[in-house]
């Protein structure tokens, strides 16, 4: 079941992906694909896909002895899709959107940001399971389906790998609300680690 709700969440965010190739054409940055892992408090893990659509970027100049630094400023809106685990005890999709702003240094390539999202996480969770005692292998997994509303504040840097290849590393803090089961309020830390891919970079 859970499967399928993955599957249908990849195919809604496609087209977003294809909306925004006429845009990104006219973008210097151009459109970043990110691929990244993705750490539920570092160590449950998963992976996390996503892009940045910019809506507004400007540059501000400043001047000193060693030479004028310019930092190009921007903010976009950034929709995700993650998944991550508690091998043998629950799955867990994430769907997202965030808002960031990121300042760069136009010279070098490092970038800082800060984001600020909200998302739909499902959980499936592990109730209960049956042993085979020859193998020991785990049949007849009876799973229990969770909902939450995730909002999350984050902070994010990074570099560049090449003229179309960047790293970035970013600590995300998030408060699941409103489980369907009755489960109450959880704080999430998130640790992720990956790279951008950038197309139609001009």
């Amino acid at each position: 079941m859970h499967k399928k709700t993955f599957s249908r969440i990849i195919i809604l965010l496609l087209p977003v992906l294809y909306g925004t190739n006429t845009y990104s054409q006219s973008n210097q940055e151009g459109l970043p694909i990110v691929v990244g892992y993705l750490g539920h408090y570092a160590i449950q893990p998963g992976i996390k896909i996503g892009t940045e659509i910019p809506f507004k970027t400007w540059e501000k100049e400043r001047t000193r002895k060693k030479g004028n630094i310019t930092r190009v400023k921007r903010f976009s809106v950034n929709p995700q899709l993650a998944w991550f685990t508690r091998i043998n005890q629950d799955a867990n999709y994430w769907l997202n959107a965030e808002v960031m702003y990121k300042v760069r240094n136009k010279e070098r390539g490092f970038y800082t940001a800060f984001t600020a999202g909200v998302g739909y996480l499902l959980q499936s969770k592990v109730e209960s399971f049956s042993v085979n005692l020859a193998t020991g292998e785990k049949t007849n997994k009876q799973r229990a389906s969770s909902h939450f509303l995730l909002p999350s504040l984050g902070f994010e840097f990074g570099g560049n790998l090449s003229s179309q290849l960047g790293w970035y590393n970013k600590y995300t803090w998030g408060q699941r609300f409103f489980s369907g089961n009755g489960n109450g309020s959880t704080m999430s830390v998130f640790v992720e680690l990956g790279v951008k891919w950038y197309l139609f970079k001009n």
